[in-house]
């Protein structure tokens, strides 16, 4: 009796991996087709200085999208901060230069 509890559970458990990567794998082929860039905006010096928290953030909020790439939007000034490098080089980002126009 112990065996047969034992078994429907087992049974159960592989079930539910089951439903999480058929729904992994239909999301990653409706998804990974569109290359969705996720920008992470870092403009001020406020932002560069929480912005392990900020990259970290972003990519837990589209860790489903595994297939996206995610992009660091950062004046060249901040680019060239070595803490955003060693960041950009972790989490394997790609860096956008974003240039201020002083537009009236």
């Amino acid at each position: 009796m112990y065996l047969y509890a034992i078994g429907q559970i087992i049974v159960a458990l592989f079930a539910v991996v089951g439903i999480y990567f058929v729904f992994k794998v239909l999301i990653q082929g409706v998804f990974k087709e569109k290359n969705y860039i996720f920008g992470i905006e870092i403009l001020t010096q406020r932002d560069a200085e929480s912005a392990e928290v900020l990259i970290r953030s972003a990519l837990c909020q589209y860790f489903i999208f595994s297939g996206g790439r995610y992009a660091l939007l950062t004046t060249e000034e901040i680019a060239t901060n070595e803490e955003i490098q060693r960041l950009v080089l972790k989490y394997g980002l790609e860096v956008f230069i974003i240039k201020k126009t002083n537009n009236r």
